[in-house]
């Protein structure tokens, strides 16, 4: 899988990921750092425990993170999130931290791709 390829099929801003970090080396060196930040895990394992303020800091990472590669659906999941736990957990953060998983699968699952291409 090209690093094209990884944007397309995770219905993503390639011209934003090139306009923000340069090149296919700059974005795949991005996506490594996504992956080893330890964001989603921490959200994992706010989820559970209901940690609003824990569930806040990590969604606000990962969006961040997301936001600089041009991860448009993944970053939309994790600001969704983040919004919807400003009022507290709810259903809504609930709905919202499935949607951040599956996402974030599909991200992985390309950047798997991508990166055993790489190697």
């Amino acid at each position: 899988m090209t690093v094209q390829e990884l944007y397309l099929a995770t219905e993503s801003d390639y011209p934003t990921a090139l306009r923000c970090l340069g090149d296919d080396m700059n974005i795949t060196k991005w996506l490594l750092r996504l992956r080893a930040d330890p964001c989603f895990e921490e959200l994992q394992a706010a989820m559970p425990a209901g940690n609003a303020a824990a569930i806040e800091r990590a969604a606000n990472t990962l969006k961040g993170l997301c936001l600089n590669l041009g991860l448009t659906k993944l970053g939309e999941a994790a600001k969704g999130l983040e919004d919807s736990v400003k009022n507290g957990v709810t259903m809504a953060t609930l709905s919202r931290f499935h949607t951040v998983e599956v996402e974030y699968a599909a991200v992985s699952r390309a950047a798997d791709l991508l990166l055993g291409a790489a190697e």
